[in-house]
């Protein structure tokens, strides 16, 4: 039974990623997805440079869920793309602070409904003391905790300066 399980929740893994790469490539609605640009955020970081990683030291700071805080730094990935510009879009660390405090947690499901995935995007760990999750937030209003078997998705329907595009696709 738990192998069974174990190759479930691969499956559905390999499914929101295969879908995930399908709603960045044509958008919800058939066409590209296209970048909205942001105004400038004071930026620690300088995104200028594609296809480089850039750190963002944001140790200790909260996420604004179920006590989970910020361990070490976030890596910048920002990879080339013809019609999104990753230049555009930078977090800092007031902007990251208790960042999951104004998103919405929602299944996998209506996750990749609603949102798009830009090529832009943080990665690093959060933990509350007791679990310990991979945390990636990307530029078009959404952010992903993982670990193991599990991935819990959080989204931002509404505009906001911090990103380029809130998950608003297809409604």
């Amino acid at each position: 039974m738990r192998n069974d399980t174990h190759i479930n929740i691969k499956n559905a893994f390999l499914l929101c990623m295969i879908m995930m790469l399908c709603v960045a490539t044509i958008g919800c609605d058939g066409s590209k997805a296209v970048s909205k640009p942001t105004s400038d955020l004071g930026s620690e970081l300088s995104t200028a440079k594609m296809d480089t990683v850039f750190v963002l030291s944001v140790e200790g700071l909260p996420l604004g869920y179920d006590n989970f805080r910020f361990v070490g730094n976030l890596k910048a990935r920002f990879e080339s793309d013809e019609e999104i510009n990753c230049s555009d879009w930078s977090l800092n660390r007031k902007n990251i602070n208790e960042i999951l405090s104004s998103f919405d947690k929602v299944s996998g499901t209506e996750w990749g409904a609603k949102c798009y995935v830009y090529p832009c995007s943080y990665h690093g760990q959060v933990t509350n003391g007791q679990l310990k999750y991979n945390i990636s937030i990307n530029a078009a209003s959404h952010v992903t905790l993982t670990r193991e078997n599990e991935i819990v998705y959080f989204i931002r329907e509404s505009s906001s300066p911090i990103f380029m595009q809130p998950c608003d696709c297809c409604e």
